[in-house]
């Protein structure tokens, strides 16, 4: 959505000179991340080298020469390989063991949820820094200056993976409720307010000393 509309050159366009920051980049850098995640850490494949580094830089972010239709087909690929590997779980809580770690498919969806929130929120930026546009859908406003109407509704991607988890969550529910029934609840203790007297057993009155001492 971020980068609908513009041209390949405002694609590799930086916001300021001393970030490698583009939209382009954020592209890049979310196949490789996606390819990291789900099939090198749950499906144990080794991840292609892409986009070597630059002078020890990542290449993901050298969007100089990058061909922009290759990126973005490479983007939508591998979201779909993402999903089918996620599928092939029995449940989102199955384990797999990553270099000494037990990882599940579940945690992997909750940090790929944490990495697309970053990024968005870089490509608000790098978008309104290249023609002013804020905001998604047809109350995207053009202005500089001019305050966002609403909140902007989440991508794509970001609304997939929330509804895995979801649903997941609710398959889990449905099954401790028909094979693990509630075991009664002990009764609520009474309460008693602090500073409160409590029925108990009757004291014996103290005898009092005579006035004088004890030795009176």
């Amino acid at each position: 959505m971020k980068c609908a509309g513009l041209t390949d050159a405002r694609l590799r366009q930086r916001a300021i000179p001393t970030s490698p920051l583009t939209l382009l980049g954020l592209v890049r850098h979310a196949v490789e991340v996606e390819w990291s995640w789900f099939q090198t850490v749950l499906g144990g494949k080794s991840l292609p080298a892409l986009w070597p580094r630059v002078n020890g830089a990542f290449g993901a972010w050298q969007v100089a020469d990058a061909d922009v239709d290759e990126a973005f087909t490479l983007w939508r690929a591998t979201c779909e390989d993402s999903r089918a590997m996620v599928n092939a779980f029995p449940t989102l809580d199955a384990r797999v063991e990553f270099r000494g770690e037990s990882i599940s498919p579940r945690y992997v969806l909750t940090h790929m949820m944490e990495e697309y929130a970053r990024h968005n929120g870089h490509a608000d930026l790098l978008r309104e820094a290249i023609d002013g546009a804020v905001g998604v859908g047809p109350g995207a406003r053009r202005r500089r200056g001019v305050a966002r109407s609403g909140r902007a509704a989440p991508p794509a991607r970001l609304r997939s993976v929330a509804a895995l988890v979801t649903r997941d969550r609710h398959r889990r529910s449905r099954a401790a409720t028909h094979t693990h029934p509630r075991p009664p609840q002990p009764p609520t203790a009474h309460r008693v307010a602090p500073g409160a007297r409590t029925a108990g057993p009757a004291r014996t009155p103290r005898r009092r000393r005579p006035c004088g001492g004890p030795w009176a």
